[in-house]
């Protein structure tokens, strides 16, 4: 085969193969595929309590989370989907969550989750498929913080969130639920937040909340403005519902958690299995835990000692620092 010679010794020969050369990089840059644009991890936790030893079943609940699960896979979602989950089991898949959107740095975020809620202290708990009250402060040891999913959605890694509550009062309970404490627009900034409370029994099959979320969300949203803005106008507060909603806003990336940035968490210390017994007793003997004292640190155990923190009005990590051990092992004498 000849191999190709260029004559570039005379001036009009050098301009020609130059130009030839151009025009074949042109040619090669049009057929060389541009650089995919990067595209931010979409993360879902979708939650559903439909079965509970004490109260009425939530059918509802389970349909809503099968929609709206299907919704967010279509959406592009990686959907994380726990069905009747202990209390142990949904703080712990809060925790994850958590830890996966603070580590994506670029990350779209929805958590879901429909069930039983009571008030206490003007704070509302979510209650778990494995929650039996027999008396009101049985919330603080059986039930989740709703301000949970605010503190997983409000990591740094998280570029736009949107948070759905789906809630039922507890029977018997008074009323509606303080739904508008739920809501602080200085933390939660650019994620969107709706809470939709039944008033009375849940509707056959999935729930208002779920259906029309699943219908708004669609493949490519990283603004929940729209989403936010559909759910206020066909959910308006009626007889039979009370409703809540926060519109995201451009909070800007110097918008922080004020009450975390002036509150630092203590820094954590590593307990060995002996001291961990300690420590698993010592909340056995406050309530806040119903495990094995085995030394072993699992999810009843973490979620015993984010309760725990809540209490003291501290970061709810799941790790105690060494003063945190230290008053736990003090109150429980």
């Amino acid at each position: 085969m000849r191999s190709l010679r260029f004559n570039l010794g005379r001036p009009g020969a050098r301009l020609a193969s130059l130009a030839w050369l151009a025009s074949v990089a042109g040619v090669l840059a049009s057929l060389w595929p541009a650089p995919v644009q990067a595209q931010p991890r979409r993360l879902a936790l979708v939650i559903g309590n439909s079965t509970y030893p004490a109260w009425p079943a939530l059918d509802a609940c389970r349909t809503a989370v099968n929609g709206m699960s299907a919704s967010l896979r279509r959406a592009g979602f990686e959907v994380t989907e726990r069905v009747n989950p202990s209390n142990g089991q949904m703080g712990s898949a809060i925790s994850d969550f958590a830890d996966a959107v603070g580590r994506g740095g670029d990350t779209v975020a929805v958590a879901y989750v429909c069930g039983y809620a009571v008030a206490l202290d003007s704070r509302v708990f979510l209650m778990p498929a494995s929650a039996n009250l027999t008396r009101d402060t049985d919330a603080l040891s059986q039930g989740i913080l709703s301000r949970q999913f605010v503190n997983a959605m409000t990591r740094p890694g998280a570029r736009s969130g949107l948070i759905l509550l789906d809630l039922v009062a507890l029977p018997g309970s008074a009323g509606t639920l303080p739904l508008p404490g739920l809501i602080d627009p200085a933390t939660l900034g650019g994620k969107g937040f709706a809470v939709v409370q039944t008033l009375g029994a849940l509707p056959a099959g999935t729930t208002e909340l779920a259906a029309t979320a699943s219908a708004a969300i669609t493949p490519g949203a990283t603004d929940w403005k729209a989403v936010t803005q559909s759910l206020r106008s066909k959910l308006p507060s009626s007889a039979r519902r009370a409703v809540l909603v926060h519109d995201p806003v451009d909070a800007g990336p110097a918008n922080t958690n004020a009450s975390t940035a002036a509150t630092p968490a203590p820094a954590a210390t590593a307990l060995g299995a002996a001291d961990m017994r300690r420590v698993q007793l010592a909340l056995q003997r406050l309530g806040y835990y119903g495990g094995k004292v085995d030394g072993v640190v699992g999810p009843d155990t973490l979620a015993a000692v984010r309760r725990y923190q809540h209490e003291l009005r501290s970061e709810m990590t799941g790790q105690l620092s060494a003063e945190q051990a230290a008053r736990l092992l003090k109150d429980s004498q």
